[in-house]
């Protein structure tokens, strides 16, 4: 069941490396969650970013922090509040907070592009179950980590520890 905090994320507008409430990135997203509702002060990384095209930063950052502070959580033990990076373009750029992991849910922010495909194209998706592309709920949203679109995306999961 997913908590009933999570709705008060749900619908938060993308914002290029935002990190409050008026507009979030991805990283951002994270950010926030982890220090309103965990109590986890994990790094904003704001300084590290310049445009919203360094997103790949966002896992090369995670990554380098594994051996201190983010340790790799098995597939199969994730559980409310890991941490869960993707692939886009093949490269480890996305990232959102696991919140219901039997139903293999996590809350994230989708930036404007088809949340099947991720191109802003139109006419037929073939990610996409009813073969549309699916534009509405830009801005923070909760998805199935388990969805097809997701799960060949995944790089890992992953468990900030103090």
């Amino acid at each position: 069941m997913i908590p009933v905090w999570v709705n008060s994320y749900v619908g938060i507008p993308f914002k290029a490396m935002g990190r409050d409430r008026s507009g979030l990135g991805c990283w951002g997203m994270v950010y926030l969650v982890y220090r309103e509702q965990f109590s986890l002060d994990v790094p904003a990384y704001s300084e590290h970013f310049f445009t919203v095209y360094d997103s790949d930063e966002v896992g090369k950052l995670i990554a380098g922090e594994i051996v201190t502070k983010w340790k790799p959580v098995e597939r199969g033990t994730e559980r409310l509040g890991d941490a869960i990076l993707f692939r886009v373009k093949g490269i480890p750029s996305h990232v959102g907070v696991i919140v219901e992991p039997v139903e293999k849910k996590f809350l994230h922010v989708l930036g404007g592009d088809c949340i099947w495909c991720h191109t802003k194209r139109i006419g037929a998706c073939l990610n996409s179950p009813s073969g549309e592309h699916e534009y509405g709920g830009v801005g923070s949203c909760v998805s199935r980590y388990d969805a097809p679109i997701w799960c060949r995306r995944i790089e890992g999961v992953y468990r900030y520890e103090q």
